[in-house]
């Protein structure tokens, strides 16, 4: 008896987007808070900006990523030697073997602080690809003999979507 192995990734609801999200909305809600409770000086004005831009960026990035897993699950069966990702317009199953490159992008932490933003960008034989993020899955599946090109940006925007 062989033993199934498979991996689904699709968007879960967890500590990584709600820790995100609400972080961003504390560091956003007290800027806001800065300009309403004290003199407006240009002390105040440099702080909360600071503060606002961080939050904002945060919302922004959290939105972005919620909105390119929202649709999209994959799904990776190692006894069929199938890649199958099935989307809200249709479904395209691809042989394991059809993965040419995987470039993964994290966070680049500022100090000791960053935040939870990491994704994959897996791209087969006939030029197409899929996308999963860190709201999928905790880890990427990385296939035998294929080496991931690792990137570091501090702002991990996600340009593209699944275009399977």
């Amino acid at each position: 008896m062989t033993k199934q192995i498979e991996q689904t990734y699709r968007l879960k609801f967890g500590f990584s987007f709600l820790f995100n999200a609400l972080i961003g909305i504390g560091i956003f809600g007290f800027s806001i808070f800065l300009l309403l409770s004290f003199n407006i000086d240009a002390t105040v004005i440099i702080i909360a900006s600071l503060l606002a831009t961080i939050g904002l960026t945060t919302i922004l990035l959290t939105t972005n990523y919620l909105l390119r897993s929202f649709h999209s699950q994959i799904q990776i069966n190692h006894n069929n030697d199938e890649f199958e990702i099935r989307t809200s317009e249709k479904t395209k199953a691809y042989k394991l073997t059809d993965v040419v490159s995987i470039d993964i992008t994290e966070q680049r932490s500022i100090g000791l602080y960053g935040f939870d933003f990491d994704f994959a960008k897996y791209t087969f034989a006939d030029g197409k690809y899929c996308i999963v993020t860190n709201f999928m899955t905790d880890s990427y599946y990385l296939p035998v003999g294929l080496k991931p090109n690792l990137r570091k940006l501090i702002i991990p925007i996600i340009r593209d979507k699944t275009n399977v």
